[in-house]
């Protein structure tokens, strides 16, 4: 199949790699054999895709298009919502131009980005559209009139719409009174996340957590907690890998609790550094108090390492014993119990076991597996048995 994903971003460091997510799966399709074109059409003063306007090249077997169009500050809310449509209908345009009329376009974050006629129209041309949420704003029920405006407009037009999670499945049924079927299809995991080839001996337990550094993820509570492990003189560190605009914040709490010695911050890592450390763990932590999904959770097991999530995961119902604990979000004297119980019970957590578990349900063959039955479904629909 000839398919399109269209993302937020070409991920850099310079963006925080926004679009990571979105072209890792535009990686795995290619991988399984598709002919794959990753477009990603950028408004913004200064992050832009290589240089200004459309630029094109190849990596791993994918065409990667960019549109990058300066724009004033979104701060400032200025939308222009004719220059947006008229932006992505020629970048469509051009991609079409450079990898011919596609199969299938599958559009992530539907109701941040893209106009939705710009990419519907092309169902005209004989192109299936498919939609996959991830948006935390969603899952929280926040988004703007003009975001609501373009999730009814996939929900109720596309061929196949898809949520990360059932959280937030629940939550796109609530905002766009679709009748039509919503399906959870989980994030996938990199291919980069595996266990090391030989650990390294160390004295210390090292912990570590992932994502953007702002309030909704609670590192400051994971900072606190840890805090108090290091109180009993325990051999413990804690990584932080990410960035943000809590990161001063959390760096000057972790001296005011004598714990900064032990708190390292990474900042941005492009994916295989990011891998590396989380392999190179003995736990990960996420401890949001909102999440559409909880990709590291995944990547820690598929490295072969135990996870403490907070409640707020997005795939609970994939939960079971052995791969580490599930925590209330607004009690950071329980994450810290289960912290405690990790260290002192990291023989119980078999890391064969995990990383078994996270390629059973979330590796390409098994998340690639379900995509593609969807693409083949709105494609090739089964014709009515003959009487």
């Amino acid at each position: 199949m000839k398919i399109w994903v269209i993302g937020r971003h070409y991920p850099a460091v310079n963006n925080r790699m926004r679009g990571s997510f979105e072209l890792e799966q535009a990686k795995m399709l290619a991988r399984r054999g598709h002919d794959v074109t990753y477009i990603a059409v950028v408004f913004h003063p200064y992050k832009k895709i290589r240089e200004w306007g459309f630029t094109t090249w190849k990596e791993d077997g994918i065409t990667i298009c960019g549109c990058s169009r300066f724009f004033f500050p979104e701060k400032m809310k200025i939308e222009m919502p004719r220059f947006r449509a008229l932006s992505w209908k020629q970048a469509l345009d051009r991609a079409e131009k450079v990898s011919g009329r596609p199969d299938i376009i599958h559009v992530h974050y539907p109701a941040m980005i893209t106009d939705p006629e710009a990419v519907l129209s092309r169902r005209l041309k004989g192109s299936a559209v498919f939609c996959t949420e991830h948006w935390t704003a969603v899952l929280a029920k926040t988004i703007g009139t003009r975001e609501k405006k373009r999730l009814e407009a996939y929900a109720n037009n596309a061929d196949g719409f898809i949520c990360v999670g059932e959280p937030l499945r629940k939550a796109v049924l609530e905002l766009t009174q679709t009748g039509k079927e919503i399906t959870v299809i989980p994030n996938v995991v990199n291919p980069v996340f595996r266990p090391e080839a030989k650990k390294t001996e160390r004295p210390y337990f090292e912990f570590v957590t992932a994502g953007r550094l702002v309030r909704v993820k609670q590192i400051d509570q994971v900072i606190r907690a840890f805090s108090r492990l290091r109180k009993e003189n325990r051999d413990v560190r804690l990584t932080v890998l990410g960035d943000g605009e809590e990161k001063e914040k959390l760096a000057n709490l972790a001296e005011e609790l004598k714990a900064g010695d032990a708190v390292t911050f990474t900042g941005t890592l492009p994916r295989e550094k990011a891998a590396e450390r989380i392999a190179h763990a003995d736990c990960l932590i996420c401890y949001s108090n909102l999440e559409t999904f909880g990709v590291p959770i995944i990547e820690a097991w598929a490295c072969g390492i135990p996870a403490i999530a907070s409640d707020a995961l997005g795939f609970a119902e994939y939960w079971k014993p052995g791969l580490g604990y599930i925590v209330d979000q607004n009690r950071t004297d329980e994450l810290y119990e289960k912290m405690k119980d990790v260290m002192d019970g990291r023989d119980a957590f078999d890391p064969v076991k995990i990383r078994a578990f996270a390629q059973e349900h979330f590796s390409e063959e098994a998340v690639g597996g379900k995509i593609e039955k969807l693409y083949a479904n709105a494609l090739h629909p089964e014709q009515p048995a003959i009487v």
